[in-house]
């Protein structure tokens, strides 16, 4: 089954490339999380070392928590995020000259995509994102990237 197949909400949004001072913001505050696809179309592009593991509380196997893959903070490449990211405390390192490397291209993460910070559109991306990272196929490509690191 393909993402597509799976994706609810998401799905249904249409997606947004704005590049506005409040979308910018936005990736001053904390990276935007990746589908499994997105996850992997970075990891093809070569930019496999500079993603991080973050994690949605609870929820997961046996009421793990979720496991994610999506763009490091700076200084957090090839790990994990810290505590400090939920405080909105942690610059993308995608943005380069107050522009995402990725921008308009397959690889951007799907909560970029998604949320603007100029809009009023949902920013609850990450309640459907995670759903599609409690699978065998997203706790599969975590795993596979956490063995890449090491």
């Amino acid at each position: 089954m393909s993402e597509a197949d799976t994706l609810g909400p998401l799905e249904l949004a249409e997606p947004s490339e704005c590049e506005c001072e409040e979308c910018v913001k936005c990736c001053h505050h904390t990276p935007g999380w990746c589908t499994p696809d997105d996850a992997e179309a970075l990891i093809a592009g070569g930019y496999g070392d500079r993603l991080m593991n973050d994690w949605w509380v609870g929820g997961g196997p046996d009421d793990a928590d979720i496991q994610v893959l999506c763009p490091a903070a700076i200084g957090r490449e090839g790990g994990r995020a810290s505590e400090a990211m939920f405080r909105g405390s942690g610059t993308c390192w995608l943005l380069n000259d107050e522009r995402c490397e990725v921008h308009g291209t397959d690889m951007k993460p799907s909560e970029c995509r998604l949320s603007t910070g100029c809009s009023s559109s949902p920013k609850h991306w990450r309640e459907h994102i995670k759903d599609l990272w409690n699978t065998g196929r997203g706790r599969g490509i975590v795993a596979a990237w956490r063995r890449s690191q090491e």
